[in-house]
């Protein structure tokens, strides 16, 4: 046990590492790729976004990880938990979208960014019970990949996004999008590798 949980904190941070210079590096581009506007739309995008997520903060992978010999019985039942907040966290976000830009009244175009946000955290809630199973059974190993393969395609995305704003003059997937875009993206991707772990 003693070995495995070494084993499984320098996975961590390994992961931590690759994670913190994938990001840092992302930042620094996008920062001379987009303007100052687009990032004070992306902050008012995840204000509502962490506001309206419910399944993320439910506590249901803890919850799972510390019934851990009783898995089985509440994987089924907890999976359409967080299922179900997850689409009515990304019904509320998306809601919000038509009435977003009186609120914020010195942000505009926030009802399309909002929408993308929204189309992503139904598929980022079914991740939190296969993520809960690895933690159970110490897939350390699975874990880091899983974070690392979330954090660097995430920030290739957004950079190729960010970019293409200078191929495509006037493309939607420039400016803030492009940060926001990749999550759905990435989250449809992880989930079939996730599922491949299951089994």
């Amino acid at each position: 046990m003693g070995r495995r949980v070494f084993g499984g904190a320098m996975w961590a941070f390994g992961q931590t590492v690759v994670s913190k210079v994938a990001s840092i590096g992302a930042q620094l581009v996008l920062a001379a790729l987009l303007a100052k506007d687009d990032f004070g739309r992306l902050a008012e995008v995840l204000l509502i976004v962490t506001l309206a997520s419910f399944g993320q903060q439910l506590g249901i992978g803890e919850i799972l990880v510390r019934r851990h010999r009783r898995f089985a019985v509440w994987a089924d039942s907890a999976f359409w938990i967080v299922l179900a907040a997850g689409v009515l966290g990304g019904a509320v976000v998306a809601g919000i979208g038509p009435v977003a830009d009186g609120i914020f009244k010195n942000v505009q175009g926030l009802r399309g960014l909002l929408l993308v946000a929204s189309l992503g955290m139904p598929f980022e809630a079914m991740t939190i019970v296969p993520q809960a199973k690895l933690r159970i059974d110490l897939r350390f190993k699975a874990l880091a990949f899983l974070g690392s393969f979330n954090i660097i395609g995430t920030a290739i995305l957004s950079v190729a996004f960010a970019g293409s704003a200078y191929v495509w003059p006037g493309t939607l997937i420039g400016g803030a999008m492009a940060f926001l875009l990749p999550l759905p993206i990435m989250a449809l991707l992880i989930i079939p590798i996730l599922i491949g772990y299951q089994h």
